[in-house]
């Protein structure tokens, strides 16, 4: 996976979505809001695993990455 063209189409997609999130009223906004620390709350255990794999993942290349050198 490419990571900076990854970034680019996150950041794309934000910057689009803005003038849709300004319309929205407050109490819209704080709904979604709520609704995604809800979410988050629920999953944090599955989060936190899929973050220790990643870094887990992440050091292993360093690591061979490193053999290399």
């Amino acid at each position: 996976m490419d990571i900076t063209k990854y970034v680019k189409d996150i950041a794309e997609r934000a910057k689009a979505s803005t003038a849709k999130m300004a319309a929205l009223t407050s109490v819209v906004k704080n709904k979604a809001l709520a609704t995604m620390a809800e979410s988050l709350i629920k999953e944090k255990n599955k989060i936190i695993v899929h973050n220790k794999n990643k870094n887990i993942l992440h050091g292993i290349q360093v690591k061979n990455i490193l053999s290399c050198i």
